[in-house]
């Protein structure tokens, strides 16, 4: 993924000339999971993924109304 940030992208060079990115290559990690496993996957990200540096990134917890496995119709926990 790319974005935008406070911080600014260091200035990179395209055919001998220096230019500034508009935007900042991110990685962006999806996790989808049961309801109790939330605050343990929190916890693991809390404390495996911290540096201590601008870019350690957020996270964001929100209710997933349903999923669906294509290949095979599964529904609920069942295709997760």
């Amino acid at each position: 993924v790319k974005g935008m940030g406070l911080e600014h992208a260091r200035q990179e060079m395209y055919r001998g000339v220096p230019y500034e990115p508009a935007y900042i290559p991110r990685t962006k990690i999806e996790i989808i999971t049961v309801e109790e496993l939330v605050e343990p996957v929190i916890n693991c990200i809390l404390t495996e993924g911290k540096t201590g540096q601008v870019g350690d990134g957020k996270i964001f917890v929100y209710d997933v109304l349903e999923a669906y496995r294509i290949r095979n119709s599964d529904t609920g926990e069942k295709a997760l």
